[in-house]
C-alpha cells in the first residue's frame, strides 16, 4: 500500500514538474532513493514489471558537477555500483557511464524527480518466456 502511495505521489509530481531552462545539475544535487521502478509494455502498457518487487532498493548520490553513483540492494542479488555522469538538454536528461548512454525525460519538482526512458529496451515483462519492447520509468524521492 505504501508502495502504491509512493507511486502515485510521484506520478502526481511528474504531472506538477518543471523542466527546461529553470533546471540546472545543482537542483538535482544530492541524495535520491527510488520509490518507484517500472517497466511497461510499449505495445501494451497494461503489461508491467515493478522493478522493486523482489524488495531491491536503489539510491542515487549526484554531485553539483552531474557526477553519480547509484547503489543497487537485494536481497536476491550482491550489492552493485555504478558510476557516471549526467547532463541535462533541455528536459532530457542524458546518463553517460560504464560504457552506456541512456537518455530520460526530465520532470523535477521539489523533492521529487521521474525520468522517463526515452530509449526502449526488452525485457520479459509478463514473465511468459517472450521479452517485450519496453519502456522504463523511474520515480525519486529526495532524502
Amino acid at each position: 500500500m505504501r508502495r502504491s502511495l509512493l507511486l502515485a505521489g510521484v506520478l502526481v509530481a511528474a504531472c506538477e514538474s518543471t523542466t527546461g531552462p529553470g533546471v540546472a545539475l545543482s537542483n538535482l544535487a544530492g541524495t535520491w532513493d527510488v520509490a518507484a521502478w517500472e517497466r511497461a509494455a510499449a505495445e501494451n502498457p497494461a503489461r508491467r514489471e515493478n522493478v522493486l518487487a523482489d524488495g531491491m532498493s536503489v539510491v542515487l548520490r549526484i554531485a553539483r558537477n552531474g557526477e553519480l553513483l547509484l547503489t543497487v540492494s537485494s536481497p536476491l542479488h550482491a550489492t552493485f555500483a555504478a558510476t557516471g555522469t549526467i547532463s541535462l538538454r533541455g528536459d532530457t536528461l542524458v546518463y553517460d557511464g560504464d560504457n552506456h548512454e541512456a537518455m530520460f525525460r526530465l520532470r523535477f519538482f521539489e523533492h521529487r524527480m521521474t525520468w522517463l526512458a526515452l530509449e526502449r529496451e526488452t525485457h520479459d515483462v509478463n514473465d511468459d518466456g517472450v521479452p517485450e519492447e519496453t519502456v522504463q520509468t523511474v520515480g525519486f524521492i529526495r532524502r
